[in-house]
């Protein structure tokens, strides 16, 4: 992927191990004519959602972009870091 990207697909998480890889899944199963990145800030979870985040951004590095909040942030500063 060039540095030019024509969508991005902000996600914010907070413990969501059990859902986060199907919501992933889902924007990355889609058939597209135009770049995309997916940037993800997560509230500082405590179950395994950073891990899986990373996963997958090793597995899609020009396409995931993260962010981990060292502190739970909640939903409005959070969703500003997804920017």
């Amino acid at each position: 992927m060039n540095n030019q990207v024509d969508v991005s697909v902000a996600m914010m998480t907070f413990c969501h191990e059990k859902y986060i890889a199907r919501a992933l899944e889902s924007v990355l199963a889609q058939k597209t004519d135009y770049s995309y990145e997916i940037v993800i800030s997560d509230d500082c979870s405590v179950d395994k959602t950073r891990d899986i985040l990373l996963e997958y951004q090793k597995n899609f590095p020009d396409i995931i972009r993260l962010n981990f909040n060292s502190e739970n942030l909640g939903i409005s500063n959070n969703n500003y870091k997804t920017r």
